[in-house]
Parts: C-alpha cells; structure tokens; sequence
C-alpha cells in the first residue's frame, strides 16, 4: 500500500487545495515478497516522498491467525481528510433532496481520478468554474425545486400560518438534510434574520429561494465535514459525531446523503456502537440506491468509465458501434450486480464465473446459447451459461477486454498492466519519457507474441514489461473487442501461455486467461487487494502504516464470510477508520 502524504487543508470560501505528490518505483524493481514471518505484504512496489515518519504497513492476512503485535484496544484510524462531493454524489444528493433528476453536476469539470477512484480527496481541488457551476446549479435547483417539489422543501403554507413561523420550518427541516446535520442555533438564528431582512422586497418565496440557494453553495453542503467529539483523553483520536456517521454511511452505501431516518439515528445516539451502525448498515443495504452506489464502485474498479471513450477500427471492427458498447457495459454491470445481490455473493465468483448476464446479440458475440424463451416476449438480458474452458468472471468479459487493448489490435501491456494494478494494486511506474511506447506495427506474418519480444530482449523494457506481457498474453484468445478467438489468422494460431509473477501466492506458469483468472480468484493478495481498493474508496486515501489493523479486521471478516461483498461492506462500517478520526495539528503535514 502507500502512504499519501497531503499538505494541511486551507479552505477559503468554497477553494479547498488538496495534494498529494507521489514518487513510482522504477521499472526495474519488484513488488516485495511476503515475510518469512507468513504475514502478506501490503505495500505496492511503490515508494513515496519521504513526507511522513510511518513505513509501508505489513499486514498479516487470513493464513495468519495473529493479528499484528502492535494492535491494541486504542482506535487507530487515520488521516480524515476533507472531501468535496464528486458529481456522482452532488447528482444523488440533490435527487434525493429536491427531486431533481436533472443531473446537474454532468456540467461541472471533469473529474481526476487517484488510486482509480474519484473520490480520492488528493484529487478533489476546486478551481473557479466549480464555483461558477455550484452557483448556477443552485439556482436552477432551487427553482424547479419551488415549481415542481414545493412539498420536499417547504413543510408548510405561509397563507395558512405566519410567514416568519414557515419561514423558520423551512430552515429547519432544510439545514437538517442539506447539512446532514441540524443546524447550530446560531446558524438558524442567522438565517432566520437573513430571511427577514429579505421578505419586504423579495416575499416569501423570493427570500427562502435565496436561502436555499446558499445552503446548495456552503461548504456544509458541499463538502463532508468531520470534526469529531471533544479530544477528552488527549491521545489525538476522537470518535465520530452521530451526525458524521451518519454522513459516512449515507455515501458509502447509498452514495448520497442521509434520509430522515438515518439522520435522526446519528442525533440520537443509535450509531454510538457498531451494532447501533450495522443495524442501519443491513436496513440501507435493502434500499436499491444501495445497489446503484455498490456498482459505482465497481465501475471504477473495472474501469468501465473509460468505454465511452473506445473506439476501434470500423475496417477491422465495423461491430463495435455506440450499441455494442453500449451492451457491453450493460453486461459487465448486470453480472456484478447479480452476482452480488442475487447469486453466490462472493468475490471468487465475480472473477472466475463460467456465466454472463447477456442479451441475444451478446451471446451470439461470446457464441454462447441464448436461453429459451417465450416467444411472445422481448428476450432481454438474462443469465446465460459460457464454455468454461473459454470464459471466466471479468476477467474475460467484452468491456474490460475491449477497454485493455488498441483500436486495432490486443494490447498485453494494457492487459497485463490491468492485472498488476487493478486486481493486484502493484502500481507500475510509466515509462521513462525518452523510450517509445508506440506498439509495434501488425505484421500479417508475425503473432503478438512475436511483435512483443522486444520488450524481452530489450534491457530498458524488460524491467517493466516481464510484469505485464507473461500474464497480458494469456488474453491473446479474445480479440479487440472481446470475441474468442483461435488464430490471428489462418496461418498464426494462438499461444496463450503465460506465466504469474512477482505475487505473494499465485506465481508459476498457466495455460491461459481462465487459468489466471481461477489461480487469481483463490489469491490471498488479489483478496486483499479488493479489500484495499474498497478502503480506498471508502476513505477517500490510500492505506498507510497506520491502518494496518484495520486492513487486517476487514480481512479477517471477509474471509470468515467467505468473500462475501455485502459482508465486506458491513465490516468497513465496524472497523476504527470509520468510526474515528485522527486530529492532526495544522503543519504537521497530513490533512485535518
């Protein structure tokens, strides 16, 4: 894992500068092997400036009963750094609060991804179109709100009880839910008096839309804010608010803010203790928001974001248009979401199921049997049986194939680079910016493998690419856009064969991508490493020394659930990462 040292927070309005500068291992260095001590190594064959006291953590997994020496009763939880709302959780948020499915947030500047995810808060900076944006946004919300959603915003009738008394409901119940919190007294009182000193002009719904409209631009909405309860004992770690809690759980699982039930369960003391916080946990997972947010993760995970923008030759792949796409993502998005929420619910399945979730074209494409059906209705995306010794899980799906390779031609450096990073979480330095990475030109007398040797024989390539091309071209079987294949064409049959290296316990040689994917799918490592990309997403930040414990509760619950997901998701809540925060004083180098 790596260690993300950030500088201190400064918020200045709506402007939160948040970095993270972090150095790569060169090519030539390998991930560390696991101690002698039978204790898996955490730490990815990366290496971070030199900011920070805490080493890589070394993390015993489940093979190894003990949990590490140091752990003790006292929380360890970890840098709590402030995070903005991506767009994914201000479109949710908004929806859930005023009824708006217009999305605004598409329009905001695209986001930088870190660790894969969006929601790392070393990527969260705001420049000032975000703050153009919010402004704009809040203004159109709050009109179609008062148009079309009156009732979600104001609880009474100005015409029926005194205006000043609707005026003071309304901040109320709003503040409560746009804040994720109830609003201080002070707070309301200001508001209050703002309201008053608007009304002579502006009437009722004038001064309350403006209201309105500066709660969807405060930092409150905006941002998560974590404060804690008072440091009493002085050992810098402080346990979470109820309404703080509540705020983690709402985004995590619903990947929105808090419903009214979740908010009065942090104010009254129900998340005090972590089986007050699983209670609520199993009664959210039940709401299909839950479903939509776990999906979200996996769409990163599995970069699925980046098939919009793939294309290939239409020469050569004159199938893959906007439809087939299109199906693709569905298919890799109902097979997670069946996996998790209807079938066997663990992870193993999820990388080495011999099944899809496809429709008609989508078979035909993996030349599978579409299921019989009644006549009379529309075939749809169903469950449909694969060849077992051709498929397994994602690993071998269209979208996670089609995204891994070239416009016109597999890629086993994609390939192989998404296996280090992706389900391993050994990060790969780029290239130096003197070496071309331009792929070698096809040669209708030459195989991939063949065109590939160079990075073998060469000495400033191998280093990096004996990584990635001994596993990518096990995946030379499914061409550019996912479909099997024998031979490259009629004279170069494929060679799949391959070879795992530089894992802690999934290293020798294999036959192909099903075999990968089946030795990938029992790896203690890639179990871990789902694990930490879940913490990642989680927390906004990579794990570092300090969660070491923590990584090795969730692992040990995810094991005794056998690598059940919605097990995993239930431990994140339980564990001291999320249930405190470390205060850090401002200087000292990690973000408050």
């Amino acid at each position: 894992m790596l260690l993300m040292p950030v500088t201190p927070t400064r918020l200045a309005a709506l402007v939160v500068a948040l970095t993270a500068p972090v150095a790569l291992v060169a090519c030539d260095e390998t991930p560390a092997a696991p101690p002698d001590t039978g204790r898996a190594d955490t730490s990815a064959p990366e290496v971070v400036a030199d900011t920070s006291p805490e080493v890589a953590p070394d993390v015993a997994g489940p093979s190894d009963p003990v949990r590490p020496a140091h752990c003790s009763a006292t929380p360890s939880p970890g840098p709590s750094p402030l995070r903005r709302l991506t767009r994914t959780e201000y479109n949710n948020t908004v929806r859930d609060l005023l009824g708006d499915t217009t999305r605004p947030a598409d329009a905001f500047p695209p986001e930088e991804t870190t660790y894969g995810f969006d929601n790392n808060a070393s990527g969260r900076g705001v420049s000032q179109i975000h703050i153009e944006r919010y402004m704009l946004a809040a203004e159109a919300l709050v009109k179609n709100a008062l148009a079309d959603h009156r009732d979600l915003v104001i609880p009474c009738d100005p015409l029926e009880i005194p205006h000043e008394l609707c005026a003071s409901r309304t901040i109320e119940r709003f503040g409560k839910l746009a804040y994720r919190r109830s609003l201080t007294a002070d707070e309301q009182d200001r508001y209050q008096r703002y309201y008053l000193s608007l009304y002579p002009d502006a009437g009722f719904d004038g001064a309350i839309a403006t209201l309105l409209e500066m709660m969807l631009q405060s930092p409150h909405f905006l941002y998560r804010m974590e404060i804690g309860h008072p440091d009493d004992d002085g050992d810098g770690v402080v346990a979470l608010t109820g309404p703080e809690l509540s705020t983690r759980l709402s985004y995590l699982i619903w990947g929105s803010g808090p419903d009214d039930v979740l908010v009065a369960a942090g104010e009254t003391g129900l998340l005090d203790t972590p089986q007050g916080i699983r209670d609520q946990v199993l009664r959210m997972l039940d709401d299909p928001r839950a479903r939509e947010a776990v999906l979200h993760f996996h769409r990163q995970w599995l970069e699925l974001t980046k098939i919009p923008e793939t294309y290939k030759d239409e020469a050569l792949f004159p199938e893959f248009d906007e439809g087939l796409k299109a199906r693709l993502t569905q298919e890799t998005e109902r097979f997670v979401d069946h996996v998790i929420w209807e079938g066997e619910g663990d992870l193993t399945t999820l990388l080495s199921a011999a099944y899809t979730i496809a429709d008609p074209t989508l078979a035909e494409h993996y030349g599978a049997e579409y299921p019989p059906h009644d006549p009379g209705v529309r075939p749809g995306f169903t469950k449909v049986a694969l060849d077992p010794e051709e498929r397994a899980g994602i690993f071998t799906q269209g979208a996670v194939m089609s995204v891994q390779a070239k416009y016109n031609q597999t890629s086993p450096v994609l390939r192989g680079k998404f296996v280090r990073e992706q389900i391993l979480c050994q990060h790969l330095a780029p290239p130096p910016a003197d070496i071309n990475i331009t792929p070698p030109d096809l040669d209708p007398n030459l195989t991939t493998r063949e065109r590939f040797r160079q990075h073998s024989d060469s000495d400033e390539c191998a280093g990096c690419h004996r990584k990635m091309d001994p596993v990518g071209l096990t995946f030379e079987h499914y061409d550019p856009i996912g479909r099997w294949r024998d031979a490259e064409s009629p004279t170069l049959p494929i060679d799949s064969s391959g070879e795992i290296l530089f894992t802690w316990d999934a290293d020798g040689p294999v036959a192909d991508a099903v075999e990968v994917a089946h030795r990938l799918a029992r790896s203690e490592e890639v179990r871990q490493c789902y694990v930490t990309q879940w913490f990642r997403y989680t927390h906004g930040r990579d794990a570092g020394f300090s969660d070491e414990c923590n990584v090795f509760d969730l692992m040990r619950a995810f094991e005794d659930a056998d690598w059940n997901i919605k097990a995993l998701l239930v431990a994140l809540t339980q564990t001291d990462a999320f249930r405190y925060r470390q205060i850090v004083v401002p200087g000292a180098g990690e973000t408050p």
